[in-house]
């Protein structure tokens, strides 16, 4: 560095902090930017899912289950009731697993227990309540009603396609 003088140098440590603040900003925007698209891109699919899951809804005896509408939604059941369900979202809005909400007939809105399924297997692969508590007898006895419910209507659309 012969022949550079001190001042020429003064000044860069400032401009080499000022451009990593500036590449920070851009990187943190376009990180916000694509977040956004994909919840965007997830509200999107879980209305659909909410959609095609709509068929498995069914009441009986004071009880009813209804499939997840939106992310806040789960998130929000999730947090009502102590358990992890929120944690559920891009498996529930991916396919990979059906979320549907028990709920008691005269409380639709409140959240009573969780219910995880297999839509392959139609099987339950989870059902829990209030701090992952386990299923009371009146959601087990409802739990096993609307399962052949469900598979009833499965036949049935499997002969229609046949």
């Amino acid at each position: 560095m012969a022949g550079t003088s001190r001042t020429a140098w003064s000044g860069f440590p400032a401009a080499h902090h000022r451009q990593i603040e500036e590449r920070r900003i851009a990187q943190e925007k376009q990180r916000a930017e694509e977040q956004k698209k994909e919840m965007a891109e997830r509200a999107e699919k879980f209305q659909e899912r909410a959609a095609a899951l709509e068929r498995l809804s069914y009441a009986l005896d004071g009880l009813l289950i209804r499939p997840c509408a939106s992310e806040a939604e789960l998130r929000a059941e999730g947090r009502a009731l102590h358990h992890c369900v929120g944690s559920y979202a891009a498996n529930h809005a991916s396919g990979a697993t059906a979320i549907l909400f028990i709920r008691r007939a005269s409380a639709p809105d409140e959240p009573f227990f969780t219910l995880e399924f297999d839509e392959k297997r139609l099987e339950v692969r989870q059902n829990r309540g209030l701090r992952n508590c386990d299923r009371t007898p009146e959601v087990e006895a409802f739990e096993k009603a609307w399962l052949k419910f469900v598979r009833a209507q499965n036949r049935k659309r499997r002969k229609k396609a046949a």
